[in-house]
């Protein structure tokens, strides 16, 4: 989940987003040097602009980072104030331009929802935080379980190679895997890092 936990840079979207916003202009900056994803009509913002920051500040940002815009906030899951995953336009972006003189940012795809409505001098928040991994661990009998229509068959097939000491097996089935008793799972949550864009990784 990007950005679920402690925030480490937040600040208010100053101007509306309307859908099609944020990506820059085809024929200024190719994202990646490659792909054209923004446009240059008219009406289209080719970046988002912040206010200023209320926690953090915008040279904390730096290009690849994963950011989400968002409208709503929550303290529910550990992180006061922290982003809240369960809001339906919550938007994640990666940033390919930071223009810390002018509080902008471009992102790698446009912004496909409208964040246009005042909510009292912003139109929703920029967040840079923690990212959150979940890991489920099954902790008892039958919490999956197996619907078998046609038991394994194996087949042992002949040595594969000049000196017949590569052997190997194949096997037809027909079965699936259904969550049978999901009250039994245990879920883990922790933060750790997550590898974008070749070698670089975010925290």
């Amino acid at each position: 989940m990007w950005n679920c936990g402690a925030v480490t840079f937040r600040a208010p979207v100053s101007a509306a987003i309307n859908a099609g916003d944020g990506a820059p202009a085809p024929g200024v900056t190719k994202v990646d040097g490659t792909y054209k994803v923004g446009q240059s009509s008219s009406g289209i913002v080719n970046y988002i602009q912040l206010g200023t920051p209320t926690s953090g500040s915008l040279s904390q940002v730096a290009v690849n980072d994963i950011i989400t815009i968002h409208q709503t906030v929550t303290s529910a899951y550990g992180v006061s104030d922290g982003v809240d995953f369960t809001e339906g336009k919550l938007t994640n972006r990666r940033v390919v331009q930071v223009d810390e003189a002018n509080k902008r940012l471009v992102l790698d795809k446009p912004v496909l929802v409208d964040f246009n409505t005042d909510l009292g001098g912003f139109y929703g928040y920029v967040t840079l935080g923690r990212h959150i991994h979940a890991s489920i661990f099954v902790g008892g009998p039958q919490a999956i379980v197996a619907g078998v229509s046609q038991q394994p068959l194996f087949y042992d097939l002949d040595p594969i190679d000049d000196f017949k000491a590569i052997y190997r097996f194949s096997f037809d089935q027909y079965l699936g895997y259904q969550p049978y008793q999901p009250e039994v799972f245990e879920v883990l949550f922790s933060a750790g890092s997550t590898r974008i864009k070749g070698s670089r990784e975010v925290q």
